[in-house]
């Protein structure tokens, strides 16, 4: 299986920490913002081969950090969660 770089957005704290804790268990190099503003800020530092966006998020939403992710790099693969 291929380890893929992963960054999780995500408000909640629980939610976050436990996808965190999933992917890192499968030994995925695992990053984590906990809303839209941190998260296009790492996106930025780092090449993620996977963002994980929660849909409701303070500050940028999900479709907004969707819609600036993909000006910057339309192959990023992003999934929307709720």
């Amino acid at each position: 299986m291929q380890k893929e770089a992963i960054l999780v957005v995500e408000d909640e704290d629980v939610m976050r920490e436990s996808l965190v804790d999933w992917f890192s268990s499968a030994d995925h190099k695992v990053d984590a913002a906990s809303d839209g503003e941190q998260a296009l800020k790492e996106f930025n530092l780092a090449d993620y081969d996977v963002m994980i966006v929660d849909l409701k998020l303070p500050g940028r939403d999900g479709l907004a950090v969707l819609s600036e992710v993909r000006a910057q790099n339309p192959r990023a693969k992003v999934i929307i969660i709720t």
